[in-house]
């Protein structure tokens, strides 16, 4: 995104310390973020 090029972004589960021996993610996180991903690959299919 930095560089102008476009990206998807915020469709993985919320977590955080991202590798290190405490990462960890929010498991209540994990299906709304599924259904956001299913839902634009199907919106992409659509165009």
């Amino acid at each position: 995104a930095s560089l102008g090029i476009p990206t998807l972004c915020g469709l993985g589960p919320v977590g955080g310390k991202v590798h290190t021996d405490r990462e960890y993610l929010e498991l209540d996180t994990l299906v709304p973020r599924g259904q956001a991903l299913v839902a634009t690959i199907l919106a992409l299919g659509d165009g």
